[in-house]
């Protein structure tokens, strides 16, 4: 993944990009595109108590938690700061729903 990409960076210096949504604003930044895979690494920021409705990841997802707590509702575990998450994409794969504890 990003094989092609060899470059330090700084994430303070990139922008957020801002979208009002009914669960409130929510923002994200694009860390690393790789547009010949579709694959990216992202920042995101939710409001607490956001739930993020169903949805399937297509890639891989790997969520490393700064701030705040969240789950997926599917799951019995809660995603606190510091933790780390992987969720590998299958064909089988079950939608996911997803919620922002604080």
């Amino acid at each position: 993944m990003f094989s092609r990409l060899s470059r330090q960076l700084s994430v303070e210096d990139l922008p957020w990009v801002e979208r009002q949504r009914e669960i409130g604003t929510t923002a994200f930044k694009v860390l690393a595109p790789d547009v010949g895979s579709g694959q990216y690494a992202v920042a995101v920021r939710y409001p607490a108590g956001a739930v993020i409705g169903r949805h399937r990841h297509l890639m891989p997802v790997y969520a490393y938690t700064l701030q705040g707590t969240w789950r997926y509702e599917e799951h019995d575990w809660i995603a606190p700061p510091g933790s780390f998450v992987s969720k590998l994409a299958r064909p089988s794969t079950p939608w996911s729903s997803m919620k922002v504890t604080r």
